[in-house]
């Protein structure tokens, strides 16, 4: 098990990782000049790190850490309800529904 050091370390590499819009590798087909492209409007729930797989993983390791080490909620909560909310996982559906 992660000691809780350690687990304040990898819970601060995930949050800065799932809040950083860029770099961003895209995976989407854009077919037209008006298309959406920009990560935080096709994905509000997992915008940030390099790619969605990335995000999703590191959101999986922030829900980890807080199950595991609930004195890290005050940094991890406010996040992870920020980008798991209803309208963002609302348009995580929407976006694969397309």
């Amino acid at each position: 098990m992660l000691d809780p050091n350690l687990a304040s370390a990898f819970a601060g590499v995930a949050l800065a990782n799932v809040q950083r819009e860029y770099p961003r590798r895209l995976d989407q087909l854009l077919t037209a000049p008006d298309t959406e492209w920009r990560p935080r409007v096709l994905h509000p729930a997992f915008f940030g790190s390099y790619d969605w797989h990335s995000a999703v993983h590191m959101h999986w390791l922030l829900a980890r850490l807080l199950r595991l080490h609930p004195f890290l909620g005050k940094e991890i909560a406010p996040v992870m309800e920020r980008h798991l909310s209803q309208a963002s996982i609302a348009s995580e559906l929407a976006f694969f529904r397309t």
